[in-house]
């Protein structure tokens, strides 16, 4: 019975050993485990002070370059920089090649001539190139768009203002008063009538065209977006059932000094295409059409005399009245009216 007790209790020394062993084996574990994880939250901590360093460097770098900004914008009220465009040097001839130019003169155009593309002779209906390969130039048509879809965009602070002014060009659509953003621009514009520059912010604008007096039914309701130091002409174009805003980008700069700049847009709406010419038929610029501009070509001082030709035609549409030109001064010629009575509009753009 003893040697039984003996053994028991031996067995028993075992297991309580064995326990021992595992308990200090498993606190060992636990201690391991916790001096892991105290290490990675070390490394967390370690890897959040570096970002926030870098938010705070971040945010240094903004106030700095917004600094900066502000003082750029502060040192150009006292500084112009007079940015011209290289011209091409002129050929024997005085011209810069690919650029149509009227010589000296009142009623008559000595030679040389300008390098334009001549007319078809007796082929009826041909259209004619734009002198030197300068193609038109269509004109974006903002189409009308519900109120409810109109965005006008914020103006950026210190941003160079663009400059727009409006043509009624309709021949049938009566006096309009013109509203940008919802306020009135301009009052009781009759066919024909162009108001000046409006400088205005950069950005979308709606532009809106209601009968004169009337504050309802738009005769055109549509958007524009204008850009940093832009010149827009914004045309009411075409018949009233039919009625379209037309934009065309006016550039004011540019050309040889001591010279004239000139553009044409089509801007009857049931005239066929056509050439402007010289009396004695050299064609400037071909075939154009309703709603397209023409390339700008250079014109000396003095008085001048064109003509509107149907396009590839001997046909003469209007026989422009002289006009004047003066030397570093940018005009349009818009054609208006209807083909049985076309009118020009010859103003500059300033």
């Amino acid at each position: 019975m003893k040697e039984r007790n003996q053994a028991v209790t031996h067995e028993v020394a075992v297991e309580v050993s064995k326990l021992v062993t595992l308990v200090q084996e498993s606190q060992e574990n636990q201690q391991a485990f916790l001096t892991e994880a105290y290490r990675l939250l070390q490394a967390q901590a370690q890897e959040v002070e570096d970002l926030r360093g870098r938010v705070l460097s971040t945010e240094a770098i903004l106030a700095k370059l917004d600094e900066i900004g502000k003082f750029i914008v502060n040192l150009s009220k006292y500084i112009t920089i007079n940015v011209s465009k290289v011209e091409e040097q002129p050929t024997g001839d005085g011209m810069a090649p690919g650029t149509p130019e009227l010589q000296q003169g009142s009623h008559t155009m000595p030679t040389p001539e300008p390098q334009v593309v001549p007319a078809s002779e007796g082929v009826p209906g041909v259209d004619i190139p734009i002198s030197e390969g300068m193609p038109a130039e269509d004109i974006p048509i903002s189409e009308n768009v519900g109120e409810e879809a109109v965005p006008v965009v914020k103006p950026i602070a210190h941003a160079p203002k663009a400059r727009v002014r409006f043509l009624h060009a309709s021949p049938d659509a009566g006096h309009v008063d013109i509203y940008i953003n919802g306020k009135k621009y301009a009052t009781d514009v009759a066919f024909h009538g162009i108001t000046p520059y409006l400088p205005i912010d950069a950005g979308r604008h709606r532009i809106q065209a209601f009968p004169a007096g009337k504050a309802a039914g738009a005769l055109i309701d549509t958007t524009a977006q204008l850009h940093p130091d832009g010149h827009y002409t914004v045309a009411v174009s075409g018949f009233l059932r039919n009625l379209r805003s037309v934009v065309i980008d006016d550039h004011q700069r540019g050309g040889k000094p001591g010279f004239a700049r000139v553009k044409v847009v089509h801007l009857s709406p049931n005239a066929p295409a056509v050439d402007v010419t010289l009396p004695h038929g050299k064609v400037l610029i071909g075939h154009l059409i309703f709603k397209q501009k023409s390339p700008y070509f250079q014109v000396s001082p003095g008085t001048r005399q064109l003509e509107l030709r149907a396009a590839g035609k001997h046909e003469t549409l209007l026989r422009i009245p002289p006009i004047k030109v003066d030397p570093n001064v940018t005009y349009t010629l818009y054609i208006l009216g209807t083909t049985n009575h076309l009118t020009p509009l010859f103003i500059p753009e300033a």
